[in-house]
């Protein structure tokens, strides 16, 4: 892919068509390799969009106002209830997250080392928890277990609750 040039790959993400683009083949790579798990894009139906943008030209400037939601030592991120927005940095990169609309914008000069993590991991899970949930689909924190036969047992709770110490444990 050559500089400049947008390139976009669509996955079926619960029923969703997760389109993600971006003009850099390594966010394109990293998050075919966090999204393989899901099948080819479904055709027509609903879509949510994360859309990686690089370049020397800035984002929109931050909006005030917001209700931090997120802090973290790498950068923090707020909420707008009037726009339904998540707005923020990490690192180099700044989100811009419409949930409503169903587009989260990452914004960096370019996606490399951390600012490549970040933007692909922390900001993209968050993107994706926002997105998916105006579109009443919710994160649900389980281990599984399941044996040979097609048996299996799902232990579900919240985070730090002991689900993947009792999963090791049996």
């Amino acid at each position: 892919m050559s500089r400049g040039e947008r390139a976009k790959r669509s996955y079926d993400l619960h029923g969703l068509r997760l389109v993600v683009t971006s003009d850099d083949a390594a966010v394109l790579d990293v998050m075919g390799l966090r999204l393989r798990g899901f099948g080819a894009a479904l055709t027509g139906g609903p879509e949510i969009r994360l859309e990686y943008l690089t370049g020397a030209k800035a984002p929109p400037a931050l909006p005030a106002g917001g209700r931090p939601v997120y802090e973290t030592p790498h950068g923090g991120l707020d909420y707008i209830t009037e726009s339904d927005t998540v707005h923020g940095r990490f690192g180099g990169v700044r989100l811009t997250c419409a949930a409503t609309t169903g587009v989260a914008r990452l914004h960096a000069s370019e996606f490399t080392g951390r600012d490549l993590y970040l933007a692909t991991h922390p900001l993209a899970t968050i993107s994706l928890m926002e997105l998916l949930k105006r579109r009443k689909r919710y994160p649900l924190h389980a281990a599984c277990l399941a044996g040979t036969g097609g048996d299996g047992v799902l232990i579900a709770g919240p985070s730090g609750s002991g689900k993947s110490t009792l999963t090791f444990a049996l």
